[in-house]
């Protein structure tokens, strides 16, 4: 379900943008501004996989990454991007609930699911890792094409000192998500083994 939801929002914002642009390669290239299309494909990836039953997606320091991404991506859209008087079509407001609202939750329900206990601080990397390549891939791309996909993120505006902040103030969301997570795994394992014995 989780899979089809993000797949179903992918396709929707494909055609949306693909209709804006002169090709269909502008189209992705336009969606790749946005860590909302990488986290909800790699979310669709690792669900699909799973619902496959392919063992290897089913690494916790991979479920990790995604949620404590996907989560975030949600939070941050309703809280800082989302403007309820935006002038979306309806197919395209569903496909930003489903990629904001639904993956987001359906993710968290299906983590805190997981056989549990198996990760530790070590495996902070897996969590702030996504977000940091992101972030160099979008200072870069910025700094060839000039834009930026969020206000939060645009250089030019924010200057130098406002940059750093920013930056400093998504890292460190992004680390308490992955903390938060890692901490949920450890209380979850540890309860859960300590009521099989019991």
């Amino acid at each position: 379900m989780t899979a089809l939801a993000g797949g179903i929002a992918i396709v929707i914002e494909f055609g949306v943008q693909e209709a804006r642009q002169p090709s269909a390669g502008a189209a992705v290239w336009q969606l790749a501004r946005y860590y909302t299309y990488w986290t909800n494909t790699a979310v669709f990836i690792v669900m699909a996989g799973t619902a496959l039953g392919l063992r290897q997606f089913r690494l916790p320091q991979l479920w990790l990454a995604i949620t404590a991404s996907i989560v975030l991506v949600g939070l941050v859209f309703y809280a800082l991007i989302y403007n309820p008087a935006a002038d979306f079509a309806p197919r395209q407001e569903l496909a930003e609930h489903l990629l904001h609202g639904a993956v987001p939750v359906l993710t968290l329900i299906l983590f805190l699911l997981l056989p549990h206990g198996r990760l530790g601080f070590r495996d902070f990397g897996w969590g702030v890792g996504p977000v940091v390549v992101y972030g160099a891939y979008l200072l870069t791309r910025g700094a060839i094409d000039g834009t930026y996909p969020y206000w939060f993120t645009d250089v030019p505006k924010l200057g130098v000192i406002g940059s750093i902040k920013s930056a400093v103030m998504l890292f460190s969301a992004f680390a308490v998500s992955t903390l938060v997570f890692i901490g949920l795994d450890k209380a979850i394992g540890h309860f859960r083994r300590g009521s099989s014995r019991g």
